[in-house]
């Protein structure tokens, strides 16, 4: 059985799209077998919080955002040992998604959540992002590093 979802929403990212895409994204998750809580974020550390707090329960973090938010709750993973951050694209780039080929359509990604695959593992990040903690620019630059490396090791697209 998979691990419940914590769905972290940065309501604000696309200018308000991941906020209206929220309740369609839950709902598809919910359908496609998965536990879900979810949780919109005030600020990027309130979801440097909320991912701790999911992690350290057990729960498989899911961001609906852009790669601001994603790179600060990668940063934050890295010190809960086994975390896993699903990523859904709901900013205006979504580089990080786009490289690892995750659809750009949040409610068809979803199905990437479901079936385990095109995660990045945090732990594994940990020894790529190196000494970038604390700099959501840095983190984020060093997130599209590693989605290259793992895009070209699992066969993505090239990069």
């Amino acid at each position: 059985m998979p691990a419940p979802v914590c769905l972290i929403v940065n309501p604000a990212a696309g200018g308000g799209k991941a906020g209206r895409l929220a309740p369609a994204v839950e709902s598809e998750l919910r359908r496609l077998g998965l536990t879900v809580r979810r949780e919109d974020t005030t600020h990027l550390e309130h979801a440097r919080e909320l991912g701790l707090e999911a992690a350290q329960a057990g729960e498989t973090v899911v961001a609906l955002s852009g790669d601001g938010m994603l790179g600060v709750l990668a940063d934050a993973l890295r010190a809960v040992p086994g975390a896993t951050l699903g990523v859904l694209p709901g900013g205006r780039g979504n580089d990080f998604a786009r490289v690892l080929g995750i659809p750009e359509d949040a409610i068809a990604a979803c199905a990437t959540i479901a079936a385990g695959v095109a995660r990045l593992f945090v732990g594994a990040a940990r020894r790529q992002i190196g000494g970038q903690t604390g700099d959501v620019c840095g983190a984020s630059a060093a997130l599209a590093e590693i989605a290259v490396l793992l895009a070209l090791l699992i066969g993505g697209r090239d990069a």
